[in-house]
């Protein structure tokens, strides 16, 4: 990906540049107005579900002003007092007819209480029924004993029983108890029928007025005992305080609110869409006019970046003529680039001044190499021959076998192959065979020099003899290997010379049983936190030299364990042969 868009024109990079800042523009706005909007649609949920609550309870207050009503009927005076005689009198007594008329009337000027009471119906202890209209009287003497059962055991509270038969209507059931000398013995039953739907609509018709329609559900443990609509009854009770639930009509918004006294459960619902619509057209308008944005500014963007590649392609151009050694001034690419303030006029100066100073530049350098190469030539005549050096080498190696001396011979010998092969090899990167030859000459020197302190072993399997490695690698690291052993030891050094393949990597490893050296002494020679001795130099400039010539992976560690130390050279499966 970066190769890919390093290779791009500048032209396509800049509107690359302009679409992702026009992109990452759209998208925060877009996010932005997401949560605004998301923020927006919470305080709608918000206010609706409060609305909608307070719809709930709006009913429930009335119901509640119902049974205080029966409250009243059932602790009225004149009520307790004829019951009482009915219950306490022979039935046909004249005292017995006298409490049953009294009953009578006084049921039927009971309904003033409540507009929303359509029948009060009222059974006495010893089962003699009084109602207000005798065209309900039927229809709830037909549920007469389920009425009487459901107020049974509960103490005189109230119940609300929902007949099917009674569409929109339900009926409050209660025992009145007497309240004379406390006895709370049972006197009847009485029974208020209700229009549950009169009260709906009139707690609906303020909002009816605000074109806002609710809709409602009514449950009772679970059954429902009221629908507004069919669609309503279609929503579930769910344990959430709202939702969004699909019915016949359409997305509904509903909220689930619960009576704890009641136990009843209302769903109060409206059309999820006349909460949004308002929103919905909004987030339309806002679309468009991002999107009509973004055209403006893709437009502007190319007519900017064309007005500017235009005179990176003249300079482009100018260098292409540069380099072959014709020169046209800026005033042909560009006229008034001299009074131009932007970068634009600034980058045409300062190649018209490039272009004149660079003539310059072009005639000293070529007088500066003319005296430089005079003075190497010079340099280079001064200098000894090395020729000189090995035939000095070669009759004190003679010299020293004619009278017998082995040793001088040999260190001759060596030192010389040392010196010949350092000065004579070219390439950067020879292989382990040719590099482990001149450090066996310099061991042989040492060998001489340290006699029986110092024991080498070379262990190197000859199927890596042809493995590529940086020139001059192993001696640097065995001259090391006796600085910080052999030398600072009494006993005999061991230096061990072998390889291995760790990793899918070929190690070559040098290992001695010396005091050793820290494990991160590379990286404080690096980080300069000691000062070099001995080779340190040269093993921070081995480390480079593999980096470089033989992989990222290739360098030097040195590691510590059973008192012995291990520097390891890590190289690459590369064969000479291989090319």
């Amino acid at each position: 990906m970066k190769t890919l868009i390093n290779n791009m024109k500048l032209m396509n990079k800049f509107m690359f540049i302009s679409l992702l800042i026009v992109t990452l523009t759209i998208v925060a706005n877009l996010l932005n107005f997401s949560v605004l909007k998301n923020a927006y649609d919470k305080e709608l949920y918000d206010k609706s579900l409060q609305l909608l609550s307070l719809f709930a309870e709006d009913v429930q207050t009335e119901l509640e002003q119902i049974v205080y009503d029966s409250e009243s009927i059932i602790t009225d005076d004149m009520l307790q007092r004829e019951l009482s005689a009915i219950k306490n009198c022979t039935e046909g007594t004249e005292e017995w007819l006298e409490a049953f008329h009294g009953v009578k009337e006084r049921i039927g000027g009971l309904g003033f209480y409540s507009e929303d009471i359509k029948y009060i119906y009222l059974r006495s202890e010893d089962g003699k029924s009084f109602g207000k209209f005798s065209d309900d009287q039927k229809l709830l003497a037909k549920y007469e004993e389920q009425l009487i059962n459901s107020a049974q055991g509960i103490n005189g509270r109230e119940r609300w029983v929902y007949i099917p038969e009674m569409t929109g209507e339900l009926v409050l059931v209660r025992e009145i108890r007497e309240k004379k000398d406390l006895t709370l013995n049972n006197l009847g039953t009485l029974m208020l029928k209700i229009n549950l739907e009169d009260i709906i609509n009139r707690c609906n018709a303020l909002l009816l007025k605000k074109d806002v329609s609710i809709k409602v559900a009514i449950y009772q443990n679970d059954d429902m005992i009221y629908a507004s609509e069919n669609a309503v009854g279609e929503i579930e009770l769910c344990d959430e305080s709202y939702n969004i639930s699909d019915t016949s009509i359409g997305k509904m918004f509903c909220v689930y609110y619960t009576f704890n006294e009641s136990g009843w459960t209302y769903v109060t619902a409206i059309p999820y869409t006349d909460i949004f619509r308002s929103v919905n057209l909004a987030v339309r308008t806002s679309l468009l006019v991002v999107f009509g944005i973004t055209i403006i500014a893709i437009v502007l963007s190319v007519m900017l970046t064309k007005s500017v590649v235009k005179h990176i392609d003249n300079l482009i151009a100018q260098c292409d003529f540069f380099a072959k050694g014709e020169y046209i001034p800026a005033s042909g690419m560009c006229e008034n680039y001299r009074t131009r303030q932007d970068e634009i006029g600034k980058l045409y100066r300062h190649f018209d001044r490039m272009a004149t100073e660079n003539k310059k530049m072009i005639q000293e350098t070529y007088i500066k190499q003319q005296l430089l190469l005079e003075a190497q030539v010079s340099n280079l005549k001064a200098q000894i021959s090395p020729h000189f050096i090995y035939n000095t080498l070669e009759s004190i190696y003679c010299l020293a076998q004619s009278r017998g001396d082995e040793r001088i011979a040999t260190m001759t010998s060596s030192l010389g192959k040392l010196l010949r092969s350092s000065l004579k090899e070219q390439r950067n990167i020879i292989t382990l065979n040719e590099d482990l030859k001149v450090a066996e000459e310099y061991l042989k020197i040492q060998a001489i020099r340290l006699g029986k302190r110092l024991h080498i072993t070379n262990d190197v399997d000859p199927k890596y003899e042809k493995v590529k490695i940086p020139s001059m690698t192993i001696q640097p690291l065995v001259e090391n290997a006796i600085f910080y052993a052999a030398e600072e030891m009494q006993e005999t050094c061991e230096i061990y010379l072998y390889c291995r393949e760790e990793n899918g990597f070929i190690e070559f490893v040098v290992e001695d049983n010396g005091p050793g050296m820290d494990e991160d002494i590379l990286e404080k020679l690096e980080n300069g936190h000691i000062i070099p001795k001995g080779l340190g130099i040269g093993l921070e400039n081995i480390n480079k030299r593999l980096g470089i010539l033989i992989s990222k992976e290739s360098g030097i560690r040195i590691e510590r364990k059973n008192e012995r130390t291990y520097v390891i050279v890590r190289l690459t499966k590369q064969y000479e042969d291989e090319g």
